[in-house]
């Protein structure tokens, strides 16, 4: 579950990560990836970061940061708790540096992108009154969230991704792609969504 896309420019090449465990608990629930330069031939499985009792190890996000050399992971210690690791090489050696609470929004997934020089993290907020939220941080450990997305509440809203984009007056924008999860609304029940939202001056 909860697998996603990371870029390794060291060494030219696309990782794709994933959370792995028996029984969906922090007891054996590890993250695991696999690099391919062509999309079509994949390194073996290599353990990213091994199951840890104190986490469920939930949605993490994975980016290099060529500032500080260092990889950066966010990745959920359980619902509203967010562990942020740095380590030197993909190599399941990973140094804590902080643990975030988002208590309020009871987040649930999550996904981190740099945009600019700035960590920006959406924020899937867990029902009841699900919703998404963007966060935005300068160091990776201390985040400022906005308001919440929709007006209109959509029921079980589920994991999202999100893209930059700009116009030609230099105004910020996002495209964002997400799923619904166990709707009783069949319009919502395991569906795929996309929407841009509003350009703003940055």
């Amino acid at each position: 579950s909860d697998n996603g896309f990371t870029y390794d420019p060291i060494n030219g090449m696309l990782i794709c990560y994933w959370r792995e465990g028996l029984s969906n608990s922090a007891l054996d629930t590890s993250i695991f990836y696999r690099a391919t330069r062509n999309g079509i031939e994949w390194t073996d499985a290599k353990l990213l970061i091994a199951a840890d009792v104190t986490s469920d190890q939930l949605s993490p996000s994975i980016l290099f940061n060529p500032i500080d050399g260092l990889w950066h992971m966010w990745i959920g210690q359980e619902s509203g708790y967010w562990r942020h690791y740095t380590a030197k090489n993909l190599n399941n050696n990973w140094t804590l540096k902080s643990t975030t609470p988002f208590l309020e929004k009871s987040i649930w997934h999550s996904e981190v992108k740099f945009v600019g020089d700035k960590y920006v993290m959406l924020i899937n907020k867990r029902d009841p009154n699900s919703n998404f939220y963007f966060s935005v941080s300068a160091d990776g450990d201390n985040w400022e969230s906005g308001n919440y997305l929709f007006e209109i509440q959509q029921e079980a809203l589920y994991k999202a991704s999100f893209l930059p984009k700009f116009n030609s007056a230099g105004q910020l924008a996002f495209d964002i792609f997400y799923t619904t999860n166990h709707a009783t609304n069949p319009d919502w029940l395991r569906k795929y969504f996309h929407l841009t939202t509003n350009y703003a001056g940055i």
